[in-house]
Parts: structure tokens; sequence; C-alpha cells
């Protein structure tokens, strides 16, 4: 992660850890090895406290022992306590496309704007005027590149 990471710094606001899972009757937990490896290294490089044992206790309580496909909820809060929640699984529709656009370059612009207007800078400050034209500029350069569209995998495992 960069030194310059809010996240890294502690100064971001407090969050939780994520993972979404399907999890199918007889089979268990699709890719939850992988699941598992992205949690607890995301853990350990955040500083979260997290219990495996308590995360997998949790996980078997929510899904118990339903007929379905499960959509599955895993949150890890800071201090290690692990909270799931499950729904019934909804496949994808088959015509289902995702929008990606890409910038050729780190758009911080907003995070610069938003910390000067939070140390009380005028929105007509001069500073605040040169990040805007920035933002404009970073806009346009990801209009000019365009964006791709992204048909989901058809196989789930």
């Amino acid at each position: 992660m960069s030194a310059e990471s809010a996240l890294r710094d502690g100064n971001a606001a407090d969050f939780e850890l994520i993972e979404t899972m399907r999890w199918e009757p007889g089979t268990g937990f699709l890719r939850f090895d992988r699941h598992l490896a992205r949690l607890y290294g995301s853990a350990a490089e955040l500083g979260f406290a997290c219990d495996p044992q308590k995360v997998g206790e949790v996980l078997m309580d929510t899904v118990g022992r339903q007929g379905i496909a499960l959509r599955t909820r895993l949150v890890l809060s800071r201090n290690g306590k692990a909270t799931a929640a499950a729904q019934p699984f909804e496949p994808l529709a088959a015509n289902k496309v995702w929008r990606l656009q890409l910038a050729r370059e780190r758009a911080e612009v907003q995070r610069q704007m938003e910390r000067l207007l939070e140390q009380g800078i005028s929105s007509s400050d001069q500073r605040i005027n040169e990040l805007g034209m920035r933002q404009l500029a970073l806009k346009q350069q990801i209009d000019s590149i365009g964006s791709v569209q992204i048909e989901p995998a058809r196989s789930d495992r």
C-alpha cells in the first residue's frame, strides 16, 4: 500500500472489511480459500484483529442447513468482531453487461479538494479553482479513453 494512503495512516473514517461469498448446499462456499486469504491478508495489512475460528463459526451459524444457494456477506470490524448475513442467491441475467472506465492518471483531485474544504478554505480560493480545473481535465481524459463493456464469466466455479 502506498505511503500516501489514508488507510495506512489511520486517517480514514472507521470502516470494516467485507467479503461476499456464494454458498451452495452440498458443496459449501465457492472459492472459500481465496475469500479467506483475501480477508486475512487485508486484516493483517490494516491492523484488524481476526480470529479464524470465530469467522468460521459466524459463517456456519449464518448458512446453517439451508437447502438453497445463498449470497453470504461477512463483515469484519477492526476489533475482530465478525458478523454475517445471507440471502437467496440470484444469478445475473444472461444479458448483464458492466461498464468500466479507466483513467490514464490516478485521480486524487477530489480528495485534495475535500481536504482543502475541510480546512475551511473558501470555495472561491485559487487552489480550489485549480483543483476543479484538474478534475474537469481528468473527466475529459476518461471520456476520451472511452469505456469497455465486460460480460461476466458464465462459469461459477
